[in-house]
Formats: C-alpha cells, sequence, structure tokens
C-alpha cells in the first residue's frame, strides 16, 4: 500500500491518522474506490466516511487525554481514583493541584520516622520546616535555663513551618504529618511566616 501513496501526497481528510487509515481514505478521495466498485456508492458513502474519520479523530483525543491520566502529576478525571489508591481523602477546599501533590507525596514517601524524612515530606509540599523534640527536665542532664518539662514531652515535637513555596494550604501539611507520625505522639505546629 505504501506504493500507491508515492508522489501523490496525501488528501486533507488523511492527516492525522496512521498508515492504515491514510491509505484508505486516500484511496476513498482519489475515487480509486469508486472505479473498482460496480456500483455508484453515492453520497451516503461520502458521509459516513466522514462520520467514520470524525469518530476517529475523537478515539485519538480521548487517547492522548488517556496518556495523561495514567500520571498523577497531570491527571484531572481521574484523580479521585488516584487518592482511592492511595488512602486519601481530600478536603472540599482542596484545589487539584493540591490533591495532585498529596498523591504524589503519598506514592513517593517510603516511610521512616525521622526528622530528615518529614522535612523532605515537607519539602515535596513545598514548605520548608524545622522540627523539635522536646526532652523532659532530667537530673544530670537539663542545665539550670532548661525548660521544666513533664516526663510525657518526649512523646510531643513541635513543626516550626519556616517558608510555603506553593499553594498548597497548611491544612494539607498538618493533614499528611498527622497521617505519617507515630501514633502515640502529638505534634504542634508554629508558623514564621
Amino acid at each position: 500500500m505504501g506504493i500507491v501513496t508515492q508522489g501523490i501526497g496525501t488528501s486533507p481528510a488523511t492527516r492525522g491518522f496512521g498508515v492504515g487509515y491514510e491509505n484508505a481514505l486516500f484511496l476513498a478521495d482519489w475515487g480509486i474506490l469508486e472505479r473498482l466498485f460496480p456500483i455508484d456508492l453515492g453520497d451516503d458513502w461520502r458521509k459516513d466516511l466522514q462520520l467514520e474519520e470524525t469518530e476517529i479523530e475523537k478515539a485519538e483525543i480521548s487517547a492522548q487525554e488517556l496518556l495523561e491520566e495514567i500520571f498523577p502529576d497531570t491527571t484531572n478525571l481521574l484523580i479521585a481514583d488516584w487518592e482511592r489508591v492511595c488512602g486519601i481523602t481530600p478536603g472540599e477546599t482542596d484545589t487539584l493541584a493540591g490533591r495532585r501533590s498529596r498523591v504524589i507525596q503519598q506514592l513517593q514517601s517510603q516511610g521512616s520516622l525521622s526528622r530528615a524524612h518529614f522535612i523532605a515530606l515537607a519539602a515535596i509540599l513545598g514548605f520548608t520546616i524545622i522540627i523539635t523534640e522536646n526532652i523532659p527536665f532530667m537530673a544530670g542532664w537539663a542545665k539550670a535555663k532548661n525548660e521544666l518539662f513533664f516526663p510525657e514531652i518526649t512523646w510531643v515535637w513541635n513543626v516550626d513551618v519556616q517558608s510555603n513555596d506553593t499553594v498548597v494550604e497548611e491544612a494539607m501539611l498538618e493533614e499528611v504529618i498527622a497521617q505519617l507520625k507515630p501514633a502515640h505522639t502529638e505534634v504542634y505546629f508554629t508558623y514564621q511566616y
């Protein structure tokens, strides 16, 4: 079939199609099929051909959209499915960009209880944070100027948010950290910007 189109060019009706469709429509547009058929195909045949062309173009557009939906950073229609897979419940005021960011963060998280892990999670969401772990007052460890914390302060840590370089809201950062923190701890947030 490639020989048929060489040197002749293609008709405007064949743009955007693969080799098979292009050759079939090329033959139809140039009337070769009409000369091969013993009956007159008429205008209905041409209308059917144009209708099929339109439907094939719609299918190609749909296929291109599906390619964008399979990645969490470009998804629109399937964001709810991504959130379901990641176990995320979106808030009513969450933006699409924030929802995408949370899905990506969930997929990238490897799981750890270190400060560095939570600082990296915040950085993925666009926040710069400092984590402070409190130490209770203990004889031999503490100095006279140290705060006198109760013994349970060991299970409390503070997140000091220094900056927000994205459109993600603070509530999303708090929710992500609350979901991933150890269950026996409490986190307090302060904002410096």
